[in-house]
């Protein structure tokens, strides 16, 4: 099993807490004591509603931006648009 970010909490509470088996567990970059999520993720979350009035196009490069610092030595441009697009399917488009 490989876990990243917010899916490596939930492996080590469902292995810690509730006794589940891995064969072989990979954590990357995992997210397990509070603060949870970046300075820009706690901004969204707590200013949620004007985050949801941008424009299609703006809420698409933050999205693209926030994307791209999961990498310091960057996303194939391929990568980075498959993963981006993903979390854009269904956005309005303005």
């Amino acid at each position: 099993m490989i876990c990243h970010d917010f899916g490596g909490a939930v492996a080590l509470r469902a292995h810690l807490i509730h006794g589940a088996r891995y064969r072989a567990l990979a954590l990357v970059d995992v997210v397990a004591l509070a603060p949870w999520g970046s300075p820009f993720f706690r901004l969204v979350r707590e200013h949620a509603e004007v985050f949801e009035q941008l424009p299609s196009t703006l809420h698409g490069a933050l999205v693209r931006e926030y994307v791209s610092s999961a990498s310091s030595p960057g996303l194939h441009p391929v990568v980075l648009d498959r993963l981006v697009q993903s979390w854009l399917d269904g956005v309005r488009v303005d």
